[in-house]
């Protein structure tokens, strides 16, 4: 039975505010009680947050860890996400696209920024003839290297002519292959 207690808290409505509602007693006879009107705000918009959550839960991030707050932090995210895709397209009536590419739009333009303000470093470069070479511009855009996959080539990062390591991970932005493992950071060569 439902006839536990139950804690809301909204900032619409007051602890005062109550309406009478129906309810069947055990006799089948009905009793006007007091509700307030925090349930029944809940119980009329209870669709649409099933709905949120079937959209959040299409292409959520919800990744275990240890760390509790990460859960926490992707999940506001996925939130966020959800949330504003809706008021584009319900509210401002702009063009429907779908949820996923919503999602891709919004890391492209997170990714976008960084490409415009690459930092211009005085380094110099020694550049050894066995390992392949980027252009120093192209190297520090730190946004713009994604891993795809390719054929299987030698890693350029830990890969000897003593011990060979194969990878078919390779960045799409200078072409070269380096491993993904669990210790190893993406794409990064100092």
């Amino acid at each position: 039975m439902d006839n536990k207690s139950v804690y809301m808290i909204s900032y619409l409505h007051s602890q005062n505010d109550t309406h009478a509602v129906k309810r069947k007693l055990k006799d089948w006879s009905t009793n006007m009680i007091p509700c307030p009107n925090v349930l029944i705000s809940y119980n009329n918009n209870m669709n649409n947050v099933d709905v949120f959550h079937q959209l959040r839960a299409a292409y959520g991030m919800n990744r275990k860890s240890r760390k509790r707050w990460h859960r926490l932090f992707f999940h506001f995210i996925d939130m966020a996400i959800v949330k504003y895709s809706f008021i584009l397209h319900q509210q401002l009536k702009l063009e429907k696209i779908s949820l996923k590419d919503f999602r891709r739009r919004v890391v492209d333009g997170l990714l976008a920024p960084n490409q415009l303000q690459t930092k211009k470093r005085n380094h110099s470069i020694q550049v050894s003839h066995h390992k392949l070479h980027v252009a120093p511009e192209v190297r520090l855009e730190s946004s713009a290297h994604q891993p795809t996959r390719g054929t299987l080539r030698r890693c350029a990062l830990c890969s000897t002519k003593a011990k060979q390591k194969r990878t078919e991970w390779l960045c799409d932005t200078c072409n070269i292959p380096l491993c993904l493992g669990k210790k190893k950071l993406i794409f990064i060569i100092s």
